[in-house]
């Protein structure tokens, strides 16, 4: 072999061996929140509405309700105020059905940079309930957006995120 060809192939192998290598004191199953999630401390709350429009509004009074209890974030009535977008969104069971094995309608959470719009987190959760969707029941809305709270209030507890424990999908599976 020549000498450029060997000092490439311990160039390419090092690098290799560097990226293989931890950096910081983060394990492979753990990685940082993007810091705009970190550091926000005011949210504007946005209906993305659904296919569904009474559905949608019922879930953004719920959600909204709701994030006034959790007292997280401050919520402003202008986007420019605020240093993150809570987008919420409603999935109907027609296209959920398509999409889960479950069928029901579900509550999509897009955290966004007010500066960029990027998105920088997103929680689904279902409204798990027996009424069909016309008449969700606000009980099955508040537990769903009681869960993106709690979602959200896991998230930001720590500085960091790790891969997600097992949980069984079925009651048959275990964990």
């Amino acid at each position: 072999m020549n000498q450029k060809l060997k000092r490439q192939a311990l160039q390419f192998v090092g690098l290799m061996l560097l990226a293989a290598s931890p950096l910081s004191a983060q394990t492979a199953a753990s990685v940082p929140l993007p810091a705009q999630l970190a550091t926000a401390h005011t949210a504007f709350i946005s209906n993305a509405g659904g296919s569904i429009n009474s559905l949608s509004q019922q879930a953004y009074v719920i959600f909204y309700r709701s994030l006034l209890g959790w007292k997280h974030f401050q919520l402003t009535s202008n986007p420019a105020d605020a240093d993150v977008i809570l987008e919420l969104s409603s999935v109907p069971h027609e296209v959920a059905n398509h999409t889960l094995a479950t069928g029901s309608p579900q509550l999509i959470l897009n955290i966004r940079d007010v500066k960029t719009q990027t998105i920088l987190w997103s929680f689904t959760e279902l409204i798990e309930g027996k009424s069909p969707i016309a008449l969700v029941a606000d009980k099955d809305i508040s537990d769903a957006s009681a869960r993106l709270i709690t979602d959200m209030n896991t998230l930001l507890a720590s500085s960091s995120v790790s891969l997600p424990t097992k949980k069984a999908r079925f009651a048959q599976e275990k964990p």
